[in-house]
């Protein structure tokens, strides 16, 4: 159901031309390890052998938009286990000329032929009808089509009916170091005294309930413009802050603390929201 949920919430995104790209540093081989663990278990449950071979020359970090990669090799390789019901899924990754190639073949139902050149259009299946042995609302490769295009890259199908499936990705990416880490001292919970910015009154006591287990210390405002009057009147370390809320919502309340000329202008602002949108996510 939450991946229903998050395909239809991406699809949203896309149709409403707010899907943009998040470049940062990505623990490529840490993240392919944690799909790789999701996935044996997949084919194990449906007796299906998964064979997963990463280039050597695969570094271990790469700049490029991370949550993105994933998210296509996720549901390439969901699509993989859901059309085959024997014999084998396989991951293939290569890195070479600044471009990472990824070859997900599977021995499921194939797509015909007639198919094919419009399999990437969304709320299309290989399977029509109100008896589709198969879930889902046949938008993740569409979804797919959408991500990969705003990394730059391309995709491919290769396929036949009753003999399985195999798609091509290839996304320009950056080879990077490891990021720097800098440590920063460290402060006793009851020494940090958190500013809990949230107009809803459930919201309120849970995150002051998770707060008060922790050890911290917290005061709280119902809106941004309470929050500013909290901050004159105590020494606040950190910030929860929700996003929408009346008289002064989050966005505006961080813009002015931002725009202050002393100490506090820095003072570090954790986004507390339901909102999760790439569109969000950048104005945040």
């Amino acid at each position: 159901m939450m991946q229903l949920i998050n395909n239809i919430l991406a699809y949203t995104e896309i149709q409403a031309g707010r899907l943009l790209s998040s470049y940062a540093h990505f623990a490529v081989k840490k993240e392919l390890n944690t799909l790789h663990a999701h996935y044996q278990q997949r084919c194990n449950e449906k007796g299906l052998q998964l064979h997963w071979t990463i280039d050597d020359k695969l570094p271990d970090w790469l700049y490029c938009d991370g949550d993105k990669v994933i998210s296509v090799l996720h549901k390439l390789l969901d699509n993989a286990v859901k059309f085959t019901d024997k014999g084998s899924i396989g991951l293939d990754i290569k890195h070479q000329n600044h471009y990472l190639s990824c070859t997900i073949t599977d021995s499921g139902i194939g797509i015909w032929k007639t198919q094919q050149p419009y399999i990437f259009a969304p709320f299309r299946q290989s399977e029509q009808g109100f008896q589709r042995r198969y879930g889902g609302l046949g938008i993740g490769l569409s979804i797919c089509k959408e991500l990969i295009d705003s990394m730059d890259g391309e995709i491919g199908l290769s396929s036949e009916i009753n003999q399985g499936s195999s798609f091509i990705v290839s996304l320009p990416v950056k080879s990077t170091a490891a990021p720097l880490i800098i440590e920063k001292t460290s402060h006793k919970a009851s020494d940090v005294l958190i500013l809990v910015v949230e107009d809803n009154p459930v919201n309120q006591q849970v995150l002051c309930k998770l707060l008060e287990i922790l050890g911290y210390n917290f005061v709280i405002a119902n809106n941004g413009e309470e929050a500013l009057m909290m901050l004159e009147k105590h020494t606040i370390s950190l910030i929860l802050m929700d996003l929408q809320m009346p008289i002064m919502d989050g966005f505006t309340c961080s813009q002015a603390i931002r725009n202050r000329e002393d100490a506090l202008k820095n003072i570090p602002i954790i986004a507390v929201t339901a909102n999760f949108l790439d569109a969000d996510k950048q104005r945040c």
